[in-house]
């Protein structure tokens, strides 16, 4: 079971994203009624058994993202299915680190690769 705080925090969340803002997690749960002490650690809250369950019940779930991935791949445009791919990568742990310490998508790489030469 969620707390207020923690329903409020998954309704913020869900606004934020709604309307393209930006925002720090810490100040996103001062603005629902989180002391300053519980903000300086946001990701406590953000990854709580109830925080997840209200984002759940607002739809935001894995399913839902697998889905709405699902049909971009089918529908979307050629970059955002570039986009949606990596996702599924990043998904199911296909992504390696490079030498550089950044995340790489071999798939990825070289399907640009081959696009780029026509193929």
């Amino acid at each position: 079971m969620s707390t207020l705080n923690q329903e409020k925090a998954a309704l913020k969340v869900a606004e934020v994203l709604k309307s393209n803002e930006s925002i720090d997690g810490g100040d996103l749960l001062e603005m629902v009624g989180y002391s300053k002490n519980i903000a300086k650690q946001p990701g406590r809250i953000f990854q709580s058994k109830g925080f997840q369950e209200a984002l759940k019940r607002l739809g935001f779930s894995i399913e839902a993202a697998d889905m709405t991935v699902a049909k971009i791949l089918r529908t979307g445009k050629e970059e955002n299915q570039l986009r949606a791919s990596e996702q599924i990568y990043k998904r199911l742990g296909a992504y390696a680190q490079s030498p550089e310490g950044g995340i790489t998508n071999n798939f990825v790489f070289i399907w640009q690769e081959k696009k780029n030469q026509g193929s």
